[in-house]
């Protein structure tokens, strides 16, 4: 049909006629929610029983537009953000083709790479929020694939600080945000996950304190001994009183949120510190991390009270804030093969953590 054509065939639109067509849609949408027993809870049911999916807007009555217009918007973006609020499949893709013989390479990794195994958090879930805790601490996890690796070697998502929790969101069957993760399950989950993806031995290298001498270690990470929360610490061991100024307050553990705001200010502060400048990023920890201290919970006035503190009560709050009572034991005994010496390092996270290389014969020692 050519343009000319389709201009005539065109018949002129009656706006009241329109308006009785719209509301037959909206009776027979309506009538097919009922025969479906589709939930009036449903965003997507809402939309379309109140109002048409689509604004309404020109030259046209407004009555007509108002009808349709009233909320109709709101309703698309809320149930837009809805949508992409759903938790992605955390099963690895495993696109069938055309090709026979991939397809059978991909359902022969298919039970392996979507196992998941069952582990338990140090928190045991004691601090997390009934809708965010997994029960009795435990969670599932399968060992990462290409997938994963391809995230870890972007750059932007590495810059961001996004790739282990793109990685966590992947690879763990419960749906829990990542940045609400405890920074002591997380660091557990962290080791436990390179574990089952690449192995559990782990080559780094070491400088010695005494003589300066580097050497490689190779650290077995099944070896590291978790710590879970005591049956006798909840809640309420999250309050106390200091012990100068008498001052009740109360705190929270760590999350991965906090962790990232305390990163970043130090960062920062590092970047702007001048020549006479404090360095008050342990300061500014405490206050994030204390929920009040005799009702006064805003994190500027918890600054400005922290730092004219007497310096005991600062010092009990550094203790209890640091000597949480259960996680993965990340010190790791080393001996020195060029000065014999004994001594302790924390688990050193390096680039190979994720990305191994091959292993080097000379200079490694094992440790156990």
């Amino acid at each position: 049909m050519s343009e000319e054509k389709f201009k005539q065939s065109r018949k002129p639109i009656n706006p009241l006629t329109s308006m009785d067509d719209a509301k037959s849609i909206i009776e027979k949408v309506d009538k097919k929610i009922q025969e479906e027993n589709i939930p009036s809870s449903n965003p997507m049911t809402d939309m379309f029983k109140n109002q048409l999916p689509f604004a309404v807007e020109g030259n046209v009555p407004p009555e007509f537009a108002a009808m349709f217009n009233k909320n109709s918007r709101a309703q698309v973006q809320k149930a837009t953000q809805q949508a992409a609020q759903a938790q992605p499949d955390t099963k690895p893709r495993l696109a069938y083709t055309s090709n026979p013989k991939l397809n059978d390479l991909l359902g022969q990794l298919k039970p392996t790479i979507a196992q998941y195994e069952e582990i338990r958090l140090p928190s045991l879930s004691k601090f997390y929020k009934n809708e965010e805790a997994p029960p009795g601490g435990v969670i599932n996890v399968r060992p990462m694939t290409g997938q994963e690796e391809e995230i870890l070697g972007t750059p932007r998502f590495l810059k961001k600080g996004q790739a282990i929790n793109m990685i966590f969101k992947n690879c763990v069957k419960e749906r829990i945000d990542p940045e609400r993760w405890l920074t002591i399950d997380r660091t557990h989950l962290l080791i436990y996950l390179r574990g089952i993806s690449y192995g559990p031995l782990y080559d780094v290298e070491i400088r010695c304190p005494a003589c300066n001498d580097r050497f490689e270690a190779n650290i077995d990470l099944d070896k590291l001994f978790v710590n879970f929360c005591p049956k006798e610490f909840g809640l309420d061991d999250l309050k106390g009183e200091l012990p100068v100024s008498k001052f009740k307050f109360s705190w929270h553990l760590p999350t991965v949120a906090d962790e990232n705001m305390i990163n970043n200010y130090r960062d920062k502060r590092q970047k702007d510190l001048g020549e006479n400048d404090v360095d008050d990023t342990f300061t500014w920890r405490t206050a994030l991390l204390l929920e009040e201290i005799e009702g006064l919970n805003e994190h500027g006035p918890l600054m400005t009270l922290i730092e004219n503190l007497p310096i005991a009560d600062v010092a009990h709050l550094r203790h209890l804030l640091g000597d949480i009572p259960f996680g993965v034991d990340t010190k790791i005994g080393q001996w020195c093969p060029n000065c014999s010496r004994d001594f302790e390092i924390e688990l050193p996270i390096e680039a190979n953590f994720f990305f191994p290389q091959p292993k080097k014969a000379n200079r490694t020692r094992h440790y156990n």
